[in-house]
């Protein structure tokens, strides 16, 4: 609350929510809190952030309705579908240099290319491709491989999830 206080956002806006986000990511300190706040709030009305709120909103939504634990691994010869290889390689293509940014506290940077990598392949993913099929290995494998696009960018800079108030 002391924190909301500080940085003037109030329950129930935008900016309250975007530090729940922040909270419920990994930091070390409160100077971190602070430094994300202050990038991504300017972020707030850009589409790329938008988009990287859907992106992380549809791939939590499918992680909520899984039952049991979600396993890390994503193994390739379970894709049925070119846009899970696509996906995967989308991934692989792109977690270095998000790492990297969010290595160099550039959480503003790390967000716009989230949001701009992964919004049109996943909202086209999932126009096409049954997550939740009834074959419990792709299941389990596609599960897996929405876990890794949402911690991508949960883990080390925010849930955007979270960030309902858009």
């Amino acid at each position: 609350e002391r924190e909301a206080f500080e940085l003037g956002a109030q329950p129930g806006s935008q900016g309250h929510d975007l530090l729940q986000g922040i909270f419920a990511s990994a930091f070390d300190d409160l100077a971190g809190v602070y430094l994300k706040f202050e990038q991504l709030a300017r972020e707030l009305k850009t589409p790329s952030f938008e988009h990287a709120c859907k992106v992380m909103e549809r791939t939590y939504n499918i992680l909520k309705g899984a039952k049991g634990r979600i396993e890390e691994h994503i193994e390739p010869s379970l894709f049925q579908d070119d846009l899970e290889r696509r996906l995967f390689d989308l991934v692989n293509r792109n977690v270095t240099a998000m790492q990297q940014l969010i290595h160099q506290e550039r959480y503003g940077a790390a967000t716009k290319l989230y949001g701009e990598t992964f919004y049109e392949p996943i909202h086209h993913f999932f126009d096409r491709v049954l997550v939740n099929t009834e074959d419990p290995k792709v299941r389990a494998n596609r599960q897996a491989l929405m876990k890794r696009i949402n911690r991508l960018h949960a883990e080390g800079v925010a849930d955007l999830a979270l960030v309902t108030n858009r």
